[in-house]
């Protein structure tokens, strides 16, 4: 079974989202016919980045390695991380291979050009390589727990445990050779807006789209909730609104907002007409 096939079953609406309507050359028994034009959307994992794993800092500082560690997460969820912190661009990188391995069987090696990484990405030459590479030994080194819990019940309704990219080999600089985790299906999946991805420049805004993609509508959140789960290390409440003040008006000018307010150090944000595309925010969850 593809992992297209498998995560379908979980997902089904999101799937047939995907292919019926965001993808000019949606996955089929020939391969994944995906180039840059069609790079409008992506699949990314609902039950991921409803937690602080994808981080909005990229500093140094930041990259030590964390041994079962607990990540903040959306209220229902647990998770448990092991491995180095994860940015906005190692989501970025996850995108892109989850879209590239979506025709093949899950736990099956796929080989995958660099410079079909590097189009993707909107990264070519030497350095755009190497953080390509040193973002896909991140992931690989990644080990997550996770488990979701529906109303008070004390059993999880679904886990997770294991990598989500199993193995990753680098071939003679032009090639790297990627197998899925074959529990990844498991996960539920959301679609985001690669398209006004792009368009942002501050990882906050990023963080945001991700979180909002997996939800069907942007509920009010309290600003301490959101400096917590996306990771941020500012200490001071108002000069993170002032960050997050900025993060909502990229959005505004990339499209996928119509508007903002703060009301009690509570975020209330509206979602444009279409988000940003000609797409409905479709989740599993």
């Amino acid at each position: 079974m593809s992992l297209w096939a498998a995560m379908s079953k979980n997902s089904p609406e999101v799937c047939h989202l995907i292919k019926s309507r965001l993808l000019d050359s949606p996955p089929d028994s020939l391969g994944w016919r995906m180039g840059v034009a069609q790079w409008a959307h992506g699949i990314i994992f609902t039950d991921l980045c409803r937690s602080g794993l994808f981080q909005v800092s990229e500093d140094k500082k930041g990259r030590d390695f964390r041994i079962d560690e607990s990540i903040p997460c959306q209220s229902g969820y647990k998770v448990k991380y092991t491995g180095y912190r994860l940015s906005q661009y190692d989501l970025d990188v996850l995108t892109v291979i989850i879209s590239l391995l979506l025709p093949y069987r899950t736990g099956e090696v796929v080989k995958v050009n660099f410079t079909k990484l590097e189009s993707l990405l909107g990264k070519k030459g030497g350095a755009g390589r190497e953080r390509i590479r040193q973002s896909l030994k991140r992931i690989n080194k990644s080990h997550i727990e996770i488990a979701y819990y529906e109303s008070d019940l004390k059993e999880p309704v679904r886990e997770f445990s294991g990598h989500i990219i199993e193995s990753v080999e680098i071939e003679y600089k032009s090639w790297v050779l990627i197998q899925a985790s074959s529990g990844m299906e498991r996960l539920f999946v959301s679609v985001m807006p690669m398209h006004v991805r792009y368009k942002l420049s501050r990882d906050l805004s990023k963080w945001l789209l991700m979180y909002w993609s997996t939800h069907r509508e942007i509920y009010p959140i309290k600003i301490d909730n959101v400096c917590r789960l996306c990771g941020s290390r500012t200490q001071r409440l108002a000069h993170f609104k002032e960050l997050l003040k900025k993060a909502c008006n990229e959005l505004i000018d990339a499209g996928y907002l119509a508007g903002f307010q703060f009301e009690n150090d509570v975020l209330h944000a509206q979602r444009a007409r279409g988000g940003g595309s000609d797409a409905r925010q479709v989740v599993a969850v």
